[in-house]
């Protein structure tokens, strides 16, 4: 993993590759930044924004691929959050995930459906004790 760290921020990538025989990845990478204090008279307030892209092993899926349209060729995931801290003892972060499925289809009621791209919203809450 690289981290490039500046006064308040930081930027992060990772990447990782195998020879996709017989691992269902070919390759996968992670990328973003992060920060704290970056927002005046809020120094314990924090943020993250990260892309992942996990891309699937020619080796492994092209059958299920070609055969079902299954898709099977890469997956993407993009999550923002932002902590905002309360108190010193407590901090709200909502939190959106972005998730474009590797998969097109899934089965439901025996037949394949198409798989859309899912957003998922949460906001986490912590007490420090």
């Amino acid at each position: 993993m690289l981290t490039i760290t500046f006064k308040n921020a930081g930027l992060f990538f990772s990447f990782g590759v195998t020879d996709g025989n017989p691992n269902p990845i070919q390759y996968s990478y992670t990328l973003g930044i992060g920060g704290k204090g970056v927002i005046p008279k809020r120094p314990d307030d924090s943020f993250g924004i990260a892309w992942a892209r996990s891309q699937f092993s020619d080796q492994f899926v092209p059958f299920l691929r070609d055969t079902f349209d299954l898709g099977l060729n890469h997956e993407d995931a993009i999550e923002f959050y932002y902590t905002a801290a309360v108190t010193p003892w407590f901090n709200v972060s909502p939190n959106l995930q972005i998730i474009k499925s590797g998969l097109n289809k899934a089965l439901k009621d025996d037949e394949l459906v198409d798989i859309h791209t899912s957003v998922i919203p949460s906001i986490r809450m912590n007490i420090l004790f």
